[in-house]
C-alpha cells in the first residue's frame, strides 16, 4: 500500500489521517514526494502511525525521502533518526533559542518529563517574560502553570497509554502562532479508562463517549487510584489547562483517538479504515496573547481549582489554607 503523504499538514488531522488507511497485511509505503511544510502534530502523528505499523509486524518503506522539499526541516527535528532512517544531513544545525523544541520521545525509561516540559514551556512564552524564568527574584506564572499543564499531559500519556509518545512545538513568527503537537502509539482513551477500570468507564462507550469524558476538567483514567501520598496519580487537568488556553486565545483545539475526533469542540467520527491507535494532540495559540493572559490565566486556574481561596498556585498536591 502507498501512501502518498499531502504537501502540507497544520491542523487538519482528521483530513491527514484520512490518507493514511489500515493496510490488509501487507508492506507500507510512504511517499514524501510532494511534502513541502507539517506542523509539529503532524510530525509525530506521522511518527506514531510507523510505529504502529511496525509494532503490528507491518513492514513499512519510505520513498522519495532523501530530497523533497521539506528535507532538512525534517532531519533538524530528528524526524528520520527516530523512524531509525539514516542519512547524511546537507544543512548546518543551530540552535532553537526558544523558537521550537526538536521531536523528544517520552515514555518508560525514554526522556525526562522536567526537561521536555522546561522545553516547550520556553517555546510558547514571550519573549518579555522569558528573563523572569531563571532570575532567583522573579517568576513567570505563565511559564509555571505552562510546564505544570504540560508535564501533567505528558505522565498522563504515560500513564494511559501503555505505549510511547512524542513531543515536539514551534513558534512561526510571521503568524505569531505556536504550535504544540503530542502524540503517542498506545491503547487510546477509551481502552485506558476500560483497562484501569476507571469508575467513569461504561460498558456502551465508544471511541467518541471515551474522548468527550477526557475532556472534562479533573477527569483521567487513573485520577481514582492513589499515589503512596493519598493523592491521585494524575490530577486530570492537564489537558484541560491546554484546551483552555487554546480557545481563550483565539486558537486550535484537536484531539483524536480511535475513530473519534474533536476539533474545537466538534466531534466527529473518523472512518473505520482511519483509526488511529493511540492518542494524538493539537494545540495552538497566539503567543502575543500571553502577555495579556494574567486575568484569564487565573479564571483558567480557578476554574479547575489550581488557586487557593489566597490567590495562591497550588497544582497538583496543594491543599488549600
Amino acid at each position: 500500500m502507498v501512501i502518498k503523504l499531502p504537501p502540507r499538514v497544520y491542523d487538519d488531522l482528521g483530513e491527514f489521517l484520512g490518507k493514511m488507511k489500515r493496510p490488509n497485511n501487507e508492506p507500507v509505503i510512504f511517499d514524501f514526494e510532494k511534502v513541502v511544510k507539517y506542523s509539529p502534530v503532524a510530525l509525530v502523528t506521522l511518527i506514531c502511525k510507523v510505529k504502529s505499523y511496525l509494532f503490528d509486524d507491518i513492514p513499512v518503506f519510505f520513498i522519495n525521502h532523501e530530497r523533497f522539499a521539506a528535507c532538512s526541516y525534517f532531519q533538524r527535528m530528528n524526524f528520520f533518526s527516530i523512524c531509525d532512517v539514516s542519512m547524511p544531513e546537507r544543512f548546518i544545525r543551530h540552535e532553537s533559542f526558544g523558537n521550537f523544541t526538536v521531536i523528544q520521545e517520552f515514555g518508560l525509561n525514554k526522556g525526562s518529563v522536567d526537561v521536555i516540559s522546561d522545553g516547550v514551556a520556553r517555546c510558547c512564552i514571550p519573549e518579555e517574560e522569558k528573563w523572569k524564568i531563571d532570575h532567583p527574584l522573579e517568576n513567570s506564572e505563565i511559564y509555571d502553570l505552562l510546564v505544570y499543564a504540560i508535564s501533567e499531559l505528558i505522565n498522563n500519556v504515560v500513564q494511559h497509554s501503555e505505549g510511547r509518545g512524542f513531543i515536539s512545538a514551534q513558534f512561526y513568527k510571521q503568524t505569531e502562532l505556536v504550535r504544540i503537537g503530542i502524540a503517542d502509539y498506545g491503547i487510546g482513551v477509551l481502552n485506558s479508562f476500560k483497562n484501569n477500570a476507571s469508575p467513569h468507564f461504561r460498558e456502551n462507550w465508544n471511541d467518541a463517549d471515551a474522548v468527550k469524558k477526557a475532556l472534562e476538567p479533573k477527569v483521567s483514567s487513573k485520577n481514582h487510584i492513589t499515589s503512596p501520598y493519598m493523592t491521585p496519580v494524575n490530577a486530570g487537568v492537564g489537558l484541560s489547562i491546554l484546551k483552555n488556553l487554546s480557545e481563550k486565545l483565539s486558537g486550535q483545539f484537536c484531539l483524536v483517538s480511535g475513530n473519534a475526533i474533536i476539533e474545537n469542540a466538534q466531534l466527529k467520527e473518523l472512518a473505520a479504515d482511519s483509526y488511529f491507535k493511540g492518542v494524538a494532540i493539537n494545540i495552538t495559540f497566539k503567543k502575543s496573547g500571553l502577555l495579556d493572559f494574567q486575568e484569564a490565566l487565573m479564571e483558567t486556574k480557578r476554574d479547575l481549582g489550581l488557586i487557593t481561596r489566597t490567590g495562591k498556585f497550588k497544582g497538583v498536591m496543594g491543599n488549600d489554607d
